[in-house]
């Protein structure tokens, strides 16, 4: 059975930043001429929260402009359950949406909270992002 085998460059990122809001523009065309060198068609993105509408446009382009496609991307944990940070996360996955159409990603891969377990709570948030 011959299958079609999609090669995702699993994160347009390599260690060339320490922290996530310093990727920029330049930072991520870098990182996708990198994946393409490596044969890579598709590409997965992390670290898009930050990034402005514009910028997250101009990835996008460029990364069409080199034949990669842009595949998924994936939004931010959220790592407090304070109502202050649950407000601050809801945000954040309203821009890690946007910044994923603008990018040409169809996927946005959404992570459950990075804190202690419970289901009613965690079921609200998944839920209200959806």
């Amino acid at each position: 059975m011959d299958r079609k085998v999609e090669n995702i460059g699993c994160n347009a990122v390599e260690p060339i930043c320490d922290e996530p809001n310093a990727y920029n523009v330049k930072i991520y065309k870098q990182c996708l001429d990198s994946n393409k060198l490596h044969g890579y068609r598709y590409v997965e993105y992390s670290h898009v929260a930050h990034l402005s509408s514009g910028d997250a446009k101009k990835i996008g382009e460029y990364a069409k402009k080199i034949g990669v496609k842009s595949r998924s991307i994936h939004s931010e944990h959220l790592n407090s359950d304070t109502n202050k940070a649950i407000d601050e996360y809801f945000k954040i996955q309203k821009k890690c949406t946007e910044n994923c159409s603008l990018l040409g990603a169809k996927i946005m891969v959404i992570h459950p909270p990075n804190i202690k377990r419970d289901k009613k709570r965690d079921k609200f948030i998944l839920s209200t992002i959806a």
